[in-house]
């Protein structure tokens, strides 16, 4: 079953830019990669190492602790048998951007927005410092070739 949790307000992150905000505490970074929002958990699959502060490159993330890049529209890095993010669909409900938290706590990151609009979320950012260290150590998983 999935959980959709407010995590700001729609237009608040322009093209290029990110935000963190921290769900059931765990550090979400969101991006705005041309108009397109993406969420993915705030740490690197192989090492765990906060991914908040890398690099962007057009769609790609380097990560700033070993310079592995992700392409955030797919989750996966570049070439077979790539590691991949723990990613998280986003949606614009009204005038809120909603995050949608499943079971397993990842969704496909395929650009759908996994909610109907008609999830009655309450609106509720996830308003804690973003000075809280929030990088965890995660499972690695693998991409589809």
């Amino acid at each position: 079953m999935s959980r959709q949790v407010g995590i700001g307000v729609a237009g608040e992150i322009g093209p290029g830019q990110r935000k963190r905000a921290f769900v059931d505490g765990r550090c979400i970074v969101v991006f705005n990669v041309d108009g397109a929002i993406y969420a993915i958990d705030d740490s690197c699959p192989h090492n765990g190492a906060s991914l908040g502060n890398g690099q962007m490159e057009g769609s790609m993330l380097r990560c700033p602790a070993h310079g592995l890049r992700f392409d955030l529209r797919t989750g996966c890095t570049p070439g077979a048998g790539s590691l991949r993010l723990t990613a998280f669909a986003v949606a614009t409900v009204g005038s809120k951007l909603v995050l949608n938290l499943d079971e397993q706590g990842a969704v496909p990151v395929d650009g759908t927005d996994g909610t109907d609009g008609t999830d009655g979320t309450d609106g509720k950012a996830a308003g804690q410092p973003e000075a809280r260290q929030c990088a965890t150590r995660q499972e690695k998983q693998q991409c589809k070739v």
